[in-house]
């Protein structure tokens, strides 16, 4: 694999398919943000227009506020940068005119709320939502974080159907998999994806059996052609020793073992050693001869070996033919529950993130996408930046592939990862997927300074990870072709910053080997971890209590203990409770529902719904929410204790009562007031986790009203707790503690100290819970994909292995890289500690763990290590270790006064707009609403012709309600009136709008010509006609502005007033319109569907999709008034009006209010029909304008209440719209 070039984003050309290799610490989101603002400014791209996509919603945000940051700190310093020492700065000031680049900064903080900024998942769920038609997305679907319980039920549905079926259970059952818990804990990375996979079938298993026979004999035999080789070179002194000291038949005899062993080291067979070499080597022949001792030992161990591995291939052989039969049992399983899972989510209409990857990945695939889905989405994104690139799987990269070509001068694709950091394979993550968009990249980068990290830090770890000496070529410790590139440090890299008078120096190792009293090694692993985890805590004491860093005391909130799962966790919290240390676990995930807590609310819940049942009753009162021990509960069952027993039955019959009256979760919360005692080391996890556990059944019993039916789900949660996201265990705190965090959940994280305490640790990548995992996932070379297999064969395995301990390097790369000033790393000598990453990494896989002392000392000694590293020795006993405790006086500066708050906070200031000011209204509106049909018809002139009733036109019988309003506001929003191409522009819009059979699309079509083409009446300045009209057919694209946002600062909003304005504007004399009371500080809000300018004029107008009547006669001027006001949609209308007079103060330099504001129109579509018009009946049209004085003081009221005279657009404050 090629280095690639060094990054310089000032000189990247902005097209082409990039990535980009950036180290721990290099900066990743500095040089993205860098990239993102050259596209802004020299591609002049919008923040719409570029994609910039990473795996988690919190580094979403994280990526949006350096953005922002960056733009801002770029606009502000523009005039500056030219004189910058930075080559970035200089050059983007050389390529981009300031006032342009002033612009686009401007114009881009202002959008960037809406910037294209998304995980993966979202991205997914945006497109098909957005390009539903053309992605074939199914309608009304909703999303779901979790669907594991329909795909649990989808697991049980097949036992049930299967439950008769003898021969499968049976087979199921020799395996452990005869339940659907377990059946779905082992096979549940296969059940929820829909990735093909292949099965573990008898001519599979043993074509893997043969080739990796082959393959271990092709290394064996190597040795043994070597060993046979010495053999012959020692064979003087071999037959001196042992063949010419014997005589006749013997002789002869032994001449005919050595000939037998030369030719079954000369055999590239799995033949064993025959018996004649075992004869021939037999110690008994040369006891006291060291020479001959030595020669054949390694000859006894190639010969140990043999018997053991053949003996191994042929038990893993019978065993993985054994397991053929259920493999096809449990493929057929794995079809049928897929297909059920799928067809539970399609009857509940969800959908979960695995399916918007495979959905869009999917149709973007198809042949049609190349004409339309593809080259609409290169449009929307010309550009994409993809973070976090190494945790990318396969579907995820062909959807990248698809819409980003190779060597495309119009579009840009960014890359940007780390493969030594890929350690989510367990969620899908597939190292080889980036290193095959490695190899079709157009141009590779790689960042080589460190900036996290001081120099002597950053030293010992390239040594760690370069494999050996660092003036030696490399040693590769990553694999699959991952090179390690040696990183620089960065500015801050030589700081010296601790006060430490110990010989602790960056990195130090720990060994630890104690030896018991017959002074053998202790191999536990359970004692070894307790007794590192001790010695860490004393560690943490000493920093603590004794070290500055920067100048001040060591916080604990400086450390950081990296641990690989949850139980190490465990062990490292109990060891800094007995120091006295307070630590929170950050990467708690596992399930509340498994905790002891929930158990006991179990107890609780099925005692009070069986008042009859002693059993539950005793359990009940045994659990942590009552408290009872032993002793108590059995006196209240004595004879002379019955109204004790009474009592307490009593009291959980008051408690059940509550429940039905009250909730679960005000019983719950009573006992825990009344009863909850947990024990001292768990208080705040035990309470957290009551806390959590009685929202969760709240927030359910709101679905599940019956006590039956929430006792019954909390019993199944507990039984078979899901990996539900709201029933992670909540973490206590986490302020001013040592952190305890997993390495995987570190990535990203730095701290100034960190431990690992357990870097030995070693697991096979195949097995889970020490049980052989039978569904392997793995990288087909022959096929170049990664395959999904159930059941075992040799090569699957092996490629497993391999592939999984790689990962555990990258692991160790990760938690190494995450500590700026010190490392601790320890090392406890436990069986297996020769397999662990780290004993890669430093070259002891091979070498006696006695030895390892003298080697790691020797790294120490190398001259570039000088300063760097440090070796320590711990071998005591676990109960002869001395724990130190902390004195937490030490860590304290005396006692903080309490600062006593005296001012005031203001909290009537919020976002408004037209909807909060008339909310408390609607009870208003809906009993005029309720006289509507009979006040319309009362207003009906006698004189009038009556207009016959059109029941069956589509702008009669469409839905009513919101639905309708939105399809006919987004086809408007996006259509040009004067060319009208409604097919197009609707297609959007009705592949949301479900109701709308295709047959009827002509109707809406039609409809929509016949609103475009309604006159229109221009306006005299008191509102009435003037006898000429146009229609919306006149107005050029240009002419208009859609769904216009706004903002403007409200000083302090009078309700009373503005209703006195209202009432002005009506030419009504009482005013006692809005409920609202309250005065409104804070900003006016809103979105205006339509400005248009025709003849010189500004108009205000809004579409309304209301239902008035089935007659045009129900859409008169004089019932769209009444139903104007009684909306209150006329002072909807002054609000926008004020909007857009302040816009045109602030654009228009000669603006007179009475030559260029036309007035407003409410356009109810319904209504309006062309061929229906003439002069003065315009049906379905609304038309006003408003009198200067009353927009002046609307303005003014706006404003500032207090202020009466007129003020300038500048005092008022500027309005946003755009």
């Amino acid at each position: 694999m090629s280095q690639g070039n060094l990054l310089s984003v000032e000189n990247m050309v902005l097209s082409g398919r990039h990535l980009i290799e950036a180290s721990a610490g290099t900066g990743k989101t500095y040089n993205i943000t860098r990239i993102y603002l050259r596209l802004l400014l020299e591609k002049n791209l919008s923040v719409k227009e570029i994609l910039l996509m990473t795996f988690t919603k919190a580094a979403t945000e994280e990526l949006k506020g350096r953005i922002e940051k960056v733009l801002r700190e770029t606009l502000n310093k523009w005039s500056s940068l030219a004189d910058s020492e930075d080559e970035f700065f200089i050059s983007l000031h050389q390529a981009v005119p300031a006032e342009a680049a002033k612009l686009k900064l401007k114009a881009a903080l202002l959008e960037l709320d809406e910037a294209s900024i998304y995980t993966i998942h979202g991205f997914c769920k945006t497109v098909l939502s957005q390009q539903a038609f053309a992605s074939q997305l199914p309608m009304q679907m909703n999303m779901e974080v979790d669907t594991s319980e329909l795909l649990i039920q989808a697991v049980q549905d097949w036992f049930r159907t299967n439950a008769n079926n003898q021969s499968i259970i049976d087979a199921l059952y020799q395996y452990n998999w005869h339940t659907p818990d377990r059946f779905f804990r082992q096979f549940s990375n296969a059940l929820k994806t829909q990735q093909q996979y292949v099965v573990a079938t008898a001519d599979k298993i043993n074509q893997a059996h043969q080739a990796a026979v082959e393959l271990w004999l092709e290394a064996i035999n190597t040795r043994k052609k070597q060993l046979r080789h010495d053999l012959l070179a020692q064979q003087t002194d071999i037959f001196e020793a042992l063949v010419y000291s014997k005589k006749g038949a013997e002789q002869q005899k032994r001449q005919a073992e050595w000939a037998c062993m030369l030719a079954w080291l000369d055999n590239p067979s799995l033949e064993i050693a025959p018996k004649e070499v075992g004869d021939f080597i037999n110690g008994n022949r040369y006891r006291n001869n060291q020479l001959i001792s030595d020669i054949f030992a390694p000859v006894k161990a190639l010969r140990d070996e043999y018997k053991k591995t053949a003996a191994s291939f042929d038990a893993e052989l019978a065993a993985y033919l054994d397991a053929a039969d259920v493999n096809q049992i449990v493929a057929s399983a794995i079809d049928d529950i897929r297909i059920s899972f799928v067809q539970n989510k399609s009857i509940k209409k969800v959908l979960d993130f695995d399916d918007l990857i495979y959905l869009l990945a999917n149709a973007l695939n198809q042949p049609q996408a190349q004409q339309q889905l593809i080259p609409q989405l290169r449009k929307q994104y010309p550009v994409a930046l993809i973070d976090e690139f190494q945790d990318t799987d396969t579907n995820q990269y062909q959807i990248l592939q698809s819409l980003y070509a190779v060597d495309a001068a119009e579009h840009a694709l960014f890359m940007i990862g780390d493969p030594k950091q890929a350690i989510y394979g367990f969620r899908g993550g597939d190292i080889f997927t980036y290193l095959a968009a490695r190899n079709h990249a157009d141009y590779i980068w790689v960042m080589d300074t460190n900036w996290r990290s001081n120099l002597l830090v950053i030293q010992a770890y390239n040594r760690l990870f370069h494999g050996t000496n660092i003036e030696l070529p490399a040693r590769d410790v990553f694999g699959f072709d991952i090179q390690y590139q040696q990183v620089n440090a960065g500015k801050k890299s030589t700081e010296n910053v601790f006060n430490d008078n110990s010989d602790y120096q960056a990195v130090n190792y720990w060994l630890y080997q104690p030896t018991d009293e017959d002074n053998k090694v202790v191999k536990n692993k359970a004692d070894l971890k307790t007794g590192l985890a001790i010695y860490t805590a004393n560690e943490i004491v000493r920093l603590l209590e004794e070290v500055e860093l920067n100048n001040r005391a060591v916080r604990p909130q400086d450390i950081a203990i990296l641990v690989r799962t949850g139980t190490e966790a465990a062990v490292i919290k109990q060891a800094l409770q007995q120091a006295n240390i307070a630590s929170v676990y950050l990467s708690e995930s596992s399930n509340v529902f498994e905790s002891t807590q929930a158990k006991h609310i179990l107890f609780v819940l099925e005692a009070l719904l069986e008042l009859d049942n002693s059993k539950l009753i005793n359990r009940a009162l045994a659990s942590d929410l009552f408290g009872y021990t032993a002793q108590q509960i059995f006196d209240l069952h004595l004879d002379n204790n019955h109204n004790q027993y009474d009592l307490v039955i009593e009291q959980l019959q008051q408690y059940r009562l509550q429940w039905q009256q009250k909730g679960i979760m005000s019983v719950l919360l009573d006992l825990m007031q009344k009863n909850y005692q947990p024990l001292p080391q768990f208080h705040e996890r035990g309470l957290t986790n009551m806390l959590h556990l009685a929202e969760i059944l709240q927030k359910k019993s709101i679905q599940l009203k019956h006590p039956q039916q929430l006792m019954k789900w909390f019993k199944e949660q507990v039984s078979l707790p899901q990996s539900q996201s709201e029933a992670e265990l909540r973490l206590e705190s986490d302020s001013h503690l040592v952190q305890i965090v997993t390495q995987h959940k570190s990535k990203g994280l730095e701290y100034p100290i960190v431990f690992i305490p357990f870097a030995t640790e070693y697991s096979d990548p195949t097995k889970v819970a020490n049980r052989t995992n039978y569904l392997l996932r793995y990288f087909n070379q022959a096929t170049g994909k990664s395959d999904l297999q159930v059941g075992l064969d040799a090569s699957a395995l092996q490629a497993n292995k391999l592939e999984g301990e790689a990962e555990a390097v990258r692991l160790l790369y990760v938690a190494v890289t995450r500590a700026e000033h010190r490392l601790y790393i320890g090392m406890p000598m436990h069986n297996h500690a020769e397999k662990s990453a780290l004993a890669k990494c430093l070259d002891l896989q091979r070498t006696d763990k006695s030895k390892w002392p003298q080697q790691l000392n020797e790294i120490a000694q190398e001259q570039a290590m000088q300063g760097a590293i440090s070796i320590k020795q711990f071998d005591s006993l676990v109960d002869d270790i001395e724990v130190k405790v902390l004195n937490n006086s030490a860590q304290s500066t005396g006692e903080l006064p309490v600062h006593i708050f005296t001012g005031d906070i203001e909290d009537n200031w919020y976002l408004s707009s037209f909807s909060s000011l008339t909310r408390n209204s609607h009870s208003q509106i809906k009993q005029i609403e309720r006289h509507d049909e009979f006040n319309l018809k009362q207003l009906a002139s006698p004189a009038e012709p009556a207009v016959e009733p059109i029941q069956n036109e589509l702008r009669f019988t469409l839905k009513k309600g919101a639905d309708a309003g939105n399809l006919l506001h987004d086809i408007l929003e996006h259509s040009d009136f004067s060319k009208q191409n409604w097919s197009e522009v609707s297609e959007a819009p009705l592949s949301r709008f479900a109701q709308l059979p295709e047959e009827q699309h002509q109707y809406l079509y039609a409809w929509l010509d016949e609103v475009v083409q309604t006159p229109l009446p221009l306006m005299n300045l008191d509102g009435s006609p003037t006898g000429e009209h146009f229609c919306l057919a006149d107005l050029h694209f240009n002419q208009t502005l859609r769904e216009a946002e706004f903002y403007f600062p409200l000083n302090y909003l009078n309700i009373f007033k503005l209703n006195k304005i209202l009432a002005q504007h009506r030419q009504e004399q009482h005013a006692h319109y809005l409920l609202q009371t309250n005065a409104i500080k804070g900003m006016m809000h809103g979105f205006i569907d339509l400005i248009f300018e025709y003849q010189g004029k500004y108009y205000v107008a809004d579409y309304k999709s209301t239902h008035l009547g089935n007659q045009l006669a129900d859409y008169g001027f004089e019932q769209l008034k009444l139903n104007n006001q009684s909306h209150y949609y006329d002072l909807q209308y002054l609000i926008y009006s004020v909007a857009l007079h302040r816009y045109l103060q602030n654009r228009l330099p000669t603006y007179n209010y009475k030559e260029h504001f036309g007035g407003v129109y409410y356009l109810y579509l319904r209504g309006m029909k062309a061929a229906e018009q003439s002069l003065g009946d315009y049906y379905g049209v609304y038309y006003n304008t408003i009198e200067l004085k009353v927009i002046e003081s609307l303005d003014n009221l706006m404003a500032d209440c207090q202020l009466e005279e007129q003020q300038t657009g500048e005092d008022r404050g500027q309005i946003s719209l755009f």
